[in-house]
């Protein structure tokens, strides 16, 4: 008795819940008899005796009430919330980003940047990575930055800036003829999308301007001839990253 009491009190609460708003999302029952079976539809009415319940495809099932062994309801429909803007706009932040450019001298970079976030729109950190601006020539780049970047909008889905300066530091390749390598000074922008407004990971892409100086002296390792190579790189690059 105790068992029907509880089902009884059980279904009158479902049918309260049901009766909302018209905007609510749709509900149907889901009821379990003693011999395990499921069945999903809606509960049309309920007493001591007997249940009855029309199924999803419109058939109506009498069950003895206590044949029902337990009562739920799921949710159709129902509409995903969404998750709120959470960007930390104050604090420590870091970047994980990578470069390329296209072209007959195409080139690739990776690099970390670690900073504090005064607001939205001001972030100032430092970073290293490396750089290779001509590939398969021995010829590399270990760049050490000051950046600054910041995020147009308060939303998920902003445009953000980003500068960076500092010097590269050179390496050359001895096997490809690069004898001697000097850095210089380095330098670049770019604008892009940020996508996301989590408080912890979110993705950007963007496309700067890359400026970098160095000097290499190669040897050609078929004769004597030597040539003192002074380089100003100008590539515009497409940057993918996250920022968190």
């Amino acid at each position: 008795m105790s068992r029907q009491i509880y089902l009884t009190m059980l279904v009158l609460f479902l049918a309260l819940v049901t009766g909302r708003a018209q905007d609510a999302p749709k509900t149907i029952d889901i009821l379990t008899t003693v011999n395990g079976s499921i069945w999903k539809g809606t509960i049309q009415s309920w007493d001591a005796e007997k249940v009855v319940f029309e199924t999803l495809n419109g058939v109506r099932v009498e069950f003895r009430t206590t044949d029902v062994t337990r009562v739920r309801q799921r949710l159709v429909g129902a509409q995903r919330v969404p998750k709120p803007y959470a960007f930390k706009e104050e604090g420590t932040y870091q970047v994980v980003q990578f470069a390329t450019s296209g072209g007959f001298d195409a080139g690739i970079s990776v690099t970390y940047a670690i900073g504090h976030r005064f607001s939205r729109m001001l972030g100032v950190g430092v970073g290293v990575g490396f750089e290779n601006f001509e590939l398969d020539e021995g010829k590399h780049i270990y760049p050490v930055f000051a950046e600054v970047r910041g995020f147009f909008r308060e939303k998920k889905l902003s445009p953000y800036y980003a500068g960076r300066i500092g010097y590269g530091f050179a390496t050359g390749d001895e096997e490809l003829g690069v004898a001697e390598a000097k850095g210089g000074f380095l330098g670049n922008a770019e604008l892009g999308i940020r996508f996301g407004g989590s408080e912890k990971v979110n993705f950007y892409a963007g496309i700067g301007a890359h400026f970098q100086k160095a000097t290499y002296r190669i040897d050609w390792p078929w004769n004597e001839d030597r040539i003192i190579d002074r380089v100003w790189y100008q590539r515009t690059e497409l940057k993918f990253g996250i920022v968190f």
